[in-house]
């Protein structure tokens, strides 16, 4: 396995551990819509269903810049993949949102309801 491979299987690791103990329900991992995307965690916040994308930050990228690491096209295609994903699982009813959660050495940075 590669450098990288292995350094996103920690990331979403991290942040799985980080959602658990923020009261978050893992629901799915690493789920493949083959027409639209991949979602590294889907997870219940309450009443809500949550697709979270996972991303490892170097020390030079500026934190504050999302849409550098997630483009509106990828936040589409996750959209479009939890809808899959609530229709498979008969959860059509619930709320749904896409967070993204950058991990940085031993930092997390959640950022809730990204949008288009």
């Amino acid at each position: 396995m590669s450098y990288t491979i292995i350094t996103g299987l920690k990331a979403e690791q991290k942040a799985c551990e980080y959602l658990i103990d923020s009261g978050y329900k893992i629901l799915a991992k690493n789920f493949r819509d083959g027409n639209f995307a991949e979602i590294d965690i889907i997870a219940m916040d309450g009443s809500s269903v949550v697709a979270v994308e996972v991303k490892c930050i170097n020390s030079n990228w500026d934190e504050n810049c999302i849409s550098d690491k997630v483009s509106n096209q990828k936040i589409l295609k996750i959209c479009r993949a939890l809808e899959r994903f609530c229709i498979e699982n008969h959860n059509l009813s619930a709320d749904r949102r896409v967070d993204v959660i950058l991990v940085k050495t031993n930092r997390m940075i959640h950022y809730k309801n990204v949008g288009l």
